[in-house]
């Protein structure tokens, strides 16, 4: 990938996040959400998460498009404003304007699990790959792929 197509996917990434996090704003507005409930209901850290991750992660990989943690960051970012987006979707498909939006049952469900994914990832290939963005032994090398079969296994752990 040359830099010029990294810089305008992870930007790309970045402007998807914001639009992301911006519907589900309104959505919430059109829930009658009000701050206490934003703050109850945790749509306020994943919209925190969704606006500050992706801009980072654009920063960094627009700049070094091999920097895993650039990368990361926007993925990361990519997963919180989905989940974001959906729980004030399927508020409103399902309670504020039953039936009004399809696929409401389904961003219900993914919304409820998505922020494992962006988490996990976080949480565990953070630590794996800070500061360079590579593994920085062979030992660590060693347990990346562990860490990602655990990872991956986390959702059905319940």
């Amino acid at each position: 990938m040359t830099t010029r197509s990294a810089t305008r996917l992870a930007w790309s990434m970045w402007a998807l996040c914001m639009a992301l996090t911006a519907l589900g704003t309104l959505l919430g507005a059109l829930n009658g959400f009000g701050m206490e409930l934003l703050i109850e209901d945790a749509y306020l850290n994943d919209a925190l998460i969704a606006v500050s991750f992706p801009t980072v992660g654009a920063l960094i990989a627009s700049r070094l498009p091999r920097h895993t943690i650039g990368w990361l960051f926007c993925g990361v970012g990519l997963a919180f404003a989905l989940s974001a987006f959906a729980g004030p979707y399927a508020t409103y498909g399902l309670q504020t304007e039953p039936g009004s939006l399809p696929a409401a049952t389904a961003l219900a469900w993914l919304g409820g699990w998505l922020w494992v994914v962006g988490f996990g990832a976080l949480a565990t290939f953070l630590l794996l790959l800070f500061p360079s963005g590579r593994l920085l032994s062979r030992r660590a090398a060693s347990r990346a792929p562990s860490a990602g079969r655990r990872w991956r296994r986390a959702p059905r752990t319940r």
